[in-house]
């Protein structure tokens, strides 16, 4: 398997892990997702030994907050799945969030190889194809980033006091993300796109994020590119 790691990503991980705890969340196998931290965190400074695979989900087809440590008041995902994928042995799609849509920020899934375009029906050339890259400073993990950060900030403002107990991030994703409706990059939450735009976001893996001090951000695998990838 040949993969690309999306531009941008070391600094994302870096800024994100000065805000967040970080997890790897993935519906794929657990060998897989291992292989993906290290290539993502060699050194396992960012995830450690944090990694939830898809022998961990407590519901089939499904990714849920059941192995996270935490609120679903102070949760954010981020993912470029919001439908599950549809097979040959499927009839449809599922939604992989159904029961924390609120939560969920989508975002543009990178499609570097052409077998990605592929494998998700998507009738365009991919970026190598193109013979270019995303944009390090403009591309969807910078815009992302900017949003991720607005949230933190808004989410522990504290003008609004020292209790966090009674604050709902859900609420702060779409005051920010109003914010940021100028990002292209950013796909806008929950059901402000149509079904065909959905299955065009569809992934297997997600990762988490998570703060000791009660904010919680589940993001998927968003950061790689794979040839020959199931």
């Amino acid at each position: 398997m040949l993969t690309k790691l999306r531009p941008f990503i070391h600094t994302f991980l870096k800024e994100a892990s000065s805000m967040f705890e970080m997890y790897v969340y993935t519906m794929g196998e657990r060998s897989y997702a291992l292989e993906m931290v290290k290539l993502l965190d060699p050194r396992r400074v960012y995830f450690s030994s944090r990694v939830i695979s898809k022998a961990d989900c407590t519901q089939r087809h499904q990714k849920g907050l059941d192995m996270v440590l935490g609120a679903e008041s102070a949760v954010v995902i981020l993912d470029d799945t919001e439908d599950d994928l549809v097979t040959e042995a499927t009839i449809g799609s599922s939604r992989v969030w159904s029961k924390h849509r609120e939560n969920l920020i989508l975002m543009e899934r990178y499609h570097f190889f052409s077998s990605s375009c592929r494998q998700f029906r998507i009738f365009a050339e991919s970026l190598s194809e193109l013979n270019r890259d995303e944009c390090k400073s403009e591309g969807a993990l910078a815009s992302v980033l900017k949003v991720l950060k607005g949230i933190h900030e808004k989410f522990f403002d504290q003008e609004l006091g020292a209790n966090l107990s009674g604050r709902d991030v859900r609420q702060v994703i779409k005051m920010v993300l109003l914010l940021f409706t100028v990002d292209q990059n950013i796909i806008k939450v929950n059901n402000q796109k149509s079904t065909n735009e959905r299955t065009q976001y569809l992934s297997k893996s997600v990762g988490t994020l998570v703060r000791p001090m009660g904010m919680i951000l589940v993001w998927k695998v968003v950061f790689l590119s794979s040839l020959g990838c199931m």
